[in-house]
């Protein structure tokens, strides 16, 4: 019997639009790569940003799948007019029914403001270009969470030239105002989360003009870590890590499917920040009561070595009724959920930089052992750690 001749690859022709080389974007495309390598032949073609050459490439014939950054109605209309599967990263195609993989922005904004709130801080800045949907998002989480305490937040949307406060209420920013100059009349110490990486540097950058200290007067966290910018500032900038590289391989998963004909899965899927990479920016705190921002600081450095609330107490010396209320009253929650913050923020990191064991995960990082781990981690963040680090850690 004479053996059949093997059909050749048919290769999927894949279109990625608005994804730029460096940062999220980068990783979000290492993740889609990473995808086609281990499952699928494709021939995949980054239009970047550069909108010239995508009408010719738009074609039908040309194209069985598309993965985009959209930013606009205009290209969410076109991918709709395509009639092809379409993943979208950013929220506005999603609305003529593709599918929508992308990052949490509400958890983002809100990550932010509990981790300056956390620290003392009560006038908080959320700093953005303008107000896309993904930034809005973000501040309304930010404002949210500094409602609820109490806490000052203002949204100071550069590019569009307008000042929001925690209210809702607008008004035009003046010419001067426009490069920060808004930050030498802010009350002190100022918190300020900036939407991403080069926004932050901009503040960076305009503290030192100002002769404002980072992080002494002005403490800088920023949406994204991209070391090349973070790093590279005048004060290192702390970062919300995003999982780039996961939300680029479930996207690919998801057109693969819809290209063969099945059905993805529910849409919105979206990720959640994986924590904050903590450089100089945010080393202050802006808790005037310094027992309890020895406290503070002495929880962050030894959580991981099986300390109790009553350690904390005899290194500050206080008794303990007087301390949990004054922590409380403080920093908004109680000490022992403190140590348990802080060590799931360890454990989360170990969780998807290493293959360690859970049972080793939660010894390293201050736990009892690992169903004591697992059972917070599951209060904390509604998964277990071995969910979690399938979701945020690719192979």
């Amino acid at each position: 019997m004479a053996r059949k001749t093997p059909k050749p690859l048919e290769f999927k022709r894949v279109l990625l639009i608005g994804l730029s080389m460096g940062g999220f974007d980068e990783q979000v495309t290492a993740g889609i790569n990473k995808y086609r390598r281990l499952a699928r032949p494709w021939l995949v073609y980054n239009a970047g940003h550069d909108r010239r050459f995508l009408e010719p490439i738009l074609d039908r014939s040309q194209v069985d799948g598309v993965i985009a950054n959209v930013t606009d109605e205009a290209l969410a209309q076109r991918l709709h007019e395509l009639g092809k599967p379409v993943v979208d990263l950013s929220g506005f195609a999603s609305r003529n029914g593709c599918q929508l993989v992308s990052l949490d922005n509400q958890a983002i904004g809100q990550m932010a403001a509990e981790y300056f709130l956390s620290r003392g801080y009560h006038h908080l800045v959320y700093t953005s270009y303008a107000a896309l949907p993904f930034e809005r998002q973000r501040w309304e989480s930010f404002v949210a969470a500094a409602r609820q305490r109490g806490a000052d937040a203002q949204w100071m949307q550069v590019a569009a030239q307008v000042q929001v406060d925690r209210e809702g209420r607008q008004r035009p920013l003046e010419s001067r105002e426009i490069v920060c100059h808004w930050l030498q009349d802010m009350p002190r110490p100022l918190a300020v989360f900036a939407a991403f990486e080069r926004i932050g540097a901009i503040v960076s950058d305009n503290c030192r003009l100002l002769r404002l200290s980072v992080p002494q007067e002005v403490s800088i966290l920023v949406a994204g870590d991209m070391p090349t910018i973070c790093e590279s500032a005048y004060t290192p900038l702390s970062a919300i890590e995003f999982p780039g590289q996961r939300v680029g391989y479930e996207a690919a998963g998801r057109l693969d499917q819809m290209m063969v004909g099945k059905d993805p899965g529910p849409s919105p899927c979206l990720f959640g920040p994986l924590g904050i990479v903590a450089r100089a920016s945010t080393e202050s705190h802006a808790i005037e009561d310094q027992t309890m921002a020895r406290a503070l600081g002495f929880i962050r450095e030894c959580a991981c070595q099986r300390i109790n609330v009553a350690d904390v107490v005899e290194h500050v010396g206080m008794d303990r009724r007087n301390f949990d209320r004054r922590f409380r009253q403080i920093v908004g929650h109680t000490p022992l959920e403190e140590i348990y913050r802080v060590r799931i923020d360890l454990a989360k990191r170990q969780l998807i930089d290493t293959d360690v064991k859970i049972q080793e995960v939660a010894l390293k990082t201050g736990f009892r052992d690992g169903e004591t781990m697992s059972r917070h981690f599951h209060r904390a963040l509604n998964m277990t750690p071995e969910v979690f680090r399938q979701q945020f850690r690719l192979r």
